[in-house]
């Protein structure tokens, strides 16, 4: 359970760093793709005695993919961010959250990892109402057309990103050179949006902006452990995603709406504070279908 309060902690970082950037009017774009750059340098450093020990036996058939993930991390943030300008800030979160679907769906009836017991199906019905009523803010959403389809790509997007890392995790965990999976995904992730930018020369003067640097470091080093922490977390728990997944996603809106509140001055309505209740109840009744 400690690496999962991590991977959370982390999130929740990475919440903060969000909020920074939109509060100081910071280049989103710009300090996300410096992000995946500091991900990438944290990853060697945290593992640099993997590296120096030269100890990375094992299978490299995960290598293709991390490198197709890089590109899909990157074009997933954009799909976030038009969805975001297009359809509202609660409907991007919602699209996002509810990608737990994928991985559980996956650990039940493809991987096996789970173990049926009333508290986990309880928690995994709560938890969708939970994240829905919580992710609702009084927006008026633009008249959506063909933008529509943004919310359905990045929640077919991010579900198949965690369903992925939970797939890989399960066959190559035990391999010694998997530590670096992260490390790639996050590398090509940079690689990606560097190529994303050179498209877009008259942003160019926003490079100059140290707070870019500043912040967008600080959110690579938060974001790199919430991926880290999340693969131990899928170990310590068989790769059961019916559970890490929902604990992770119902914990993190949980967290960062009382810190919302608490340190930014927002304001919840009441289906915000309804689903942020199921999203308590959700999260106990996992903890004790783990049996922690």
């Amino acid at each position: 359970m400690g690496f999962l309060l991590l991977s959370l902690a982390s999130s929740v970082g990475i919440f903060f760093f969000f909020k920074v950037f939109h509060l100081k009017n910071i280049s989103l774009f710009k300090a996300v793709t410096v992000n995946y750059l500091a991900c990438t340098a944290t990853g060697l450093i945290y593992h640099s005695n993997m590296l120096e020990s030269q100890n990375l036996s094992g299978s490299t058939d995960w290598v293709p993919i991390a490198i197709i993930m890089g590109g899909t991390f990157f074009f997933t943030f954009f799909l976030m961010g038009k969805t975001t300008a297009k359809n509202g800030v609660s409907i991007a979160s919602m699209a996002t959250k509810l990608s737990l679907v994928f991985p559980t769906l996956i650990s039940m009836l493809w991987l096996k990892t789970v173990t049926p017991n009333p508290y986990l199906a309880a928690a995994l019905i709560i938890s969708i109402p939970s994240i829905i009523l919580a992710s609702m803010k009084r927006e008026r959403v633009k008249k959506m057309g063909w933008s529509f389809f943004l919310p359905i790509a990045v929640f077919v997007l991010s579900g198949m990103i965690d369903g992925a890392i939970n797939l890989l995790n399960y066959k190559f965990s035990e391999s010694n050179n998997f530590v670096f999976f992260p490390v790639l995904v996050f590398f090509f992730a940079a690689i990606s949006g560097i190529i994303f930018h050179l498209f877009r020369r008259g942003e160019r003067k926003q490079w100059l902006d140290k707070r870019v640097w500043i912040y967008g470091t600080g959110l690579g080093v938060a974001n790199y452990f919430s991926i880290e922490f999340l693969l131990q977390g899928l170990v310590y728990f068989n790769n059961n995603g019916a559970l890490v997944f929902p604990f992770l996603n119902v914990g993190i809106i949980l967290v960062t709406s009382i810190l919302g509140i608490l340190f930014f001055k927002e304001k919840l309505i009441r289906e915000n504070y309804l689903g942020l209740s199921l999203a308590l109840i959700s999260l106990v009744l996992l903890i004790i279908s783990s049996g922690v």
